[in-house]
């Protein structure tokens, strides 16, 4: 299996901290992993963060509001190996 890993950097811009994300192929990451990332690197996407804390807060805000059926979909569409 091949998915997408998501490389974060940080970078200043205009006193915000901007993230960015460029990709690169893991041969065995989790399908969990990916039904994960995918929906929360869209969710940050645009966003511009003042601190690492803000972000984290942020981060936290989106698993909170998760709808259980999220997690469900996700749980069942794995793959057997």
């Amino acid at each position: 299996m091949i998915c997408l890993q998501t490389s974060l950097k940080w970078t200043t811009d205009e006193g915000a901290l901007m993230l960015y994300a460029s990709f690169t192929i893991i041969p065995d990451l989790a399908p969990s992993d990916f039904h994960l990332f995918g929906p929360l690197k869209r969710h940050l996407g645009g966003m511009a963060f003042e601190t690492e804390d803000d972000l984290i807060s942020e981060v936290r805000n989106w698993f909170d509001n998760l709808d259980f059926d999220f997690f469900r979909v996700g749980i069942n569409s794995l793959l057997s190996r």
